[in-house]
């Protein structure tokens, strides 16, 4: 090894390949070791297949002699027995036949047999499968008819109709409750029952419900809900029993027939007794007031033309909703109860009892007196219209017909109405104040107009409290007035009052009165 010691990368790298050497010639080895070796046994395979086809030819040899020895005997026995054994061999072929025709029959035979008893295995599966399933739907068959019928006994169709009230009887068979059953199918032929529909009505069944116990928890009823084969029973007390929805219709609506006519007699007897004479004479009192103040009003109106020739008026006419029939008791009710004839004074008593019977209507939950209060409210039945004159033509005052105007026009109009209005609200009561507010009312409108203005507010006896940067409401149409001029510097803090009055004559400062 001295002579690597100047090289032992050179060592290293011969090391190497002395093992990559060693390898590859161990490798060499063993696989001639496993040639040698498959070398020995293809030896040993083909010595094993001499020996048998040594022995297989030796049997070949016998077979051969054998068969030569046979195919003598077989002339030999042609030539001694002819005929007869050339018609024994056709019988042996032809049964050969019949015997190979049979194995092939019973063959079949035999496979037909395991077809026939895969399928009766089947059959007999399928058999039992459908026993199963036949259980289960006769089962389910069953609670539906007891379903069915515990839904007709309980009668909870009897919405559907008075077909349905009681469909089946006690007595009725299976094949009568699959026949109702069909029916009923058939009425529901064209119910949508998606799943999105079938919430929509549990939505509704469940509003319907809290409707009800809120209606029926002001009469102290408490409602009884249940489920009743997938249908909501509904029972509510009444009469010291419980009903169902339809029976508690029917019920109520007897009761209804009854406390009506007892209610009719009575409402004939306080109109013939009461409402004919003092509550009739009562409307024409108020009826002639309404009139009397339409007219005063009309009247204050006239004597006040703008310059332009504008004039307003008011119109009392019919309501849209009025009773029917009010213009003709309206014009009965103006007359004098001693001019009335006796078809005045029948007619008159129908127009109050279809009045009573359509505030009844109107308002269910209302007691006898409220309804009777609604339907003798005079007040309901007239509107008031404002019109004015145009061209000598009285029209109606219209959104469209107002925008027509000029600005003074459009400014009267909306303000006079406005006055009128309040005048007739405070003709309620003597005693309180007559107050108006006023905020810049006059704007636009011409000193003469102001004037008439002011003289009107002062013959609907109005106290008015008005601010304006440039009026001060002194005219002659006016008889009495306090006046209050606020002052105050552009830059300064402070605002300056100083009180006048006007006496209808003349402006007098406080002080020097």
């Amino acid at each position: 090894l001295s002579g690597w010691l100047d090289d032992l990368d050179g060592l290293d790298e011969a090391l190497h390949g002395y093992h990559r050497t060693l390898h590859e010639w161990r490798r060499a080895v063993e696989a001639a070791q496993a040639g040698r070796e498959r070398h020995a046994q293809v030896v040993a395979d083909a010595d094993a297949c001499a020996a048998r086809a040594e022995r297989q030819r030796a049997r070949a040899e016998e077979s051969h002699g054998l068969a030569v020895t046979r195919e003598r005997e077989r002339v030999v026995l042609e030539q001694t027995q002819g005929a007869a054994v050339e018609a024994l061999l056709a019988r042996l072929d032809a049964l050969r036949q019949r015997l190979e025709a049979q194995e092939a029959e019973e063959r079949r035979l035999r496979n037909e047999e395991l077809a026939r008893n895969r399928d009766e295995a089947e059959a007999a599966g399928q058999r039992s499968e459908a026993e199963r399933v036949l259980a289960a739907a006769t089962e389910r068959r069953g609670q539906a008819l007891a379903a069915l019928r515990g839904v007709c006994e309980r009668e909870l169709l009897a919405g559907l109709g008075e077909r349905w009230r009681a469909p089946l009887s006690a007595e009725a068979s299976d094949t009568q409750v699959v026949q109702c059953a069909r029916e009923l199918a058939r009425t529901f032929a064209d119910t949508v029952c998606d799943e999105r529909s079938v919430s929509a009505v549990g939505t509704r069944i469940g509003e319907a419900n809290q409707t009800l116990q809120t209606a029926l928890s002001i009469h102290d009823h408490r409602v009884h809900i249940e489920d009743v084969h997938g249908i909501w029973q509904v029972r509510v007390p009444y009469m010291g029993g419980e009903c169902d929805i339809a029976q508690l219709a029917i019920r109520l609506a007897d009761d209804i027939d009854q406390r009506r006519h007892l209610l009719t007699a009575r409402e004939r007897e306080v109109i013939e007794n009461f409402l004919i004479d003092e509550a009739c004479e009562q409307l024409h009192r108020l009826l002639h007031e309404a009139e009397s103040w339409t007219a005063d009003v009309n009247r204050e109106l006239a004597e006040r033309p703008m310059s332009t020739g504008l004039a307003l008026r008011f119109r009392r006419v019919v309501a849209a909703d009025a009773p029917a029939g009010c213009a003709e008791a309206c014009d009965r009710l103006l007359r004098p109860a001693h001019a009335w004839s006796p078809d005045d004074r029948a007619a008159l008593n129908d127009f109050l009892q279809h009045a009573i019977a359509a505030a009844r209507e109107a308002q269910p939950g209302h007691s006898w007196q409220e309804q009777l209060a609604a339907a003798l409210d005079y007040r309901r039945w007239h509107q008031i219209n404002i019109e004015r004159r145009q061209d000598g033509k009285w029209t109606r005052l219209t959104r469209r017909s107002h925008g027509t105007g000029s600005g003074g026009e459009k400014a009267i109009a909306l303000t006079v109405p406005q006055f009128a209005a309040a005048a007739a609200h405070y003709r309620a009561s003597q005693t309180a104040p007559r107050l108006i507010m006023l905020d810049e009312a006059f704007v636009g409108i011409d000193a003469d107009m102001r004037r008439k203005c002011m003289g009107l507010l002062t013959a609907f006896d109005l106290d008015v409290v008005m601010t304006s940067e440039r009026e001060w409401g002194c005219y002659d149409t006016v008889p009495r007035l306090a006046i209050y001029q606020i002052a105050a510097a552009p830059a300064g803090e402070c605002v300056a009052t100083t009180r006048y009055e006007w006496n209808g004559k003349q402006r007098v400062r406080e002080g020097d009165a």
